[in-house]
């Protein structure tokens, strides 16, 4: 499954829902997350990953980002979909002794975010979204890809949070486009 371009990723951490209000470092966070408070593992997880009222530590967010995440919460899941997504990307040569540590992340990024997308995390959401509707598919398997395209652009339809509406008339006529188009190729 291809997964957004790095360029977007970082756009997409910061503006992913969690650009808005932030629970700041404190000690009593701490102790929820090490209470095993998903919500609050996740929001330690993001003050690592932001120092913000601490040292930024990757490998901190990323175990805080991983118990929250365990646990069910959409925000960490995508935010793991994005970890591994960068970490298959970054600074490797696609040699044969690279392949597999890049293959093996990029299948880590892709189980993050359909996690993600089915726990209702609306960036992952449309992440499938645009990976389904710009595959490069032809006919029938065209037709399934552009209907699961649009089953999340409605998913993320119902959470208001972004206009897709557009996004859902155009697959639903392109839609129609490709099975003309099949009912063609097999009426001749």
């Amino acid at each position: 499954m291809k997964l957004i371009p790095l360029f977007l990723l970082t756009g997409m951490f910061v503006t992913g829902g969690w650009a808005g209000e932030r629970i700041p470092y404190s000690p009593e966070l701490v102790q929820k997350a090490e209470a095993g408070d998903a919500a609050a593992q996740f929001d330690l997880g993001l003050c690592y990953l932001d120092g913000k009222g601490v040292k930024i530590n990757e490998q901190e967010s990323f175990e805080w980002f991983t118990k929250s995440a365990n646990q069910g919460n959409a925000g960490a899941q995508w935010g793991l979909s994005l970890y591994y997504t960068k970490k298959g990307s970054e600074g490797y040569i696609a040699t044969s002794d690279n392949l597999p540590r890049i293959k093996e992340a990029l299948e880590m990024a892709n189980e993050w975010q359909l996690k993600a997308a089915e726990g209702g995390n609306v960036w992952a959401q449309l992440s499938l979204a645009g990976y389904y509707y710009h595959n490069p598919s032809k006919g029938e398997f065209r037709i399934k890809d552009l209907e699961k395209a649009k089953e999340w652009y409605i998913k993320v339809q119902e959470q208001k949070v972004v206009r897709v509406d557009k996004n859902i008339k155009s697959i639903e006529l392109e839609i129609q486009k490709e099975q003309r188009q099949l009912k063609n190729k097999q009426s001749k």
